[in-house]
């Protein structure tokens, strides 16, 4: 959609995060990540570091992709 004529690129938006990280790479999704949980922290008056977030967001990525903090993202996580 971005190559298309017309369309903005710096005003696209997407929510899909494993989506942006085929189209934008993982570091661009790494930083919406940390901006929408911090931004969904905020909203509930939630006092968490952003240090915090930004540790569970490296844990989330760093293999490249998205990985779900839950049971199953946790075991394909898990080593061997």
């Amino acid at each position: 959609i971005m190559k298309i004529d017309g369309v903005d690129s710096n005003r696209c938006y997407t929510n899909n995060v494993n989506q942006m990280a085929s189209t934008l790479g993982i570091e661009a999704a790494r930083t919406f990540l940390i901006k929408n949980i911090c931004d969904i922290l905020n909203y509930q008056k939630a006092s968490i570091d952003v240090s915090h977030v930004i540790l569970l967001v490296d844990f989330m990525t760093f293999r490249g992709e998205p990985t779900n903090i839950n049971q199953t993202g946790l075991t394909k996580m898990a080593p061997g």
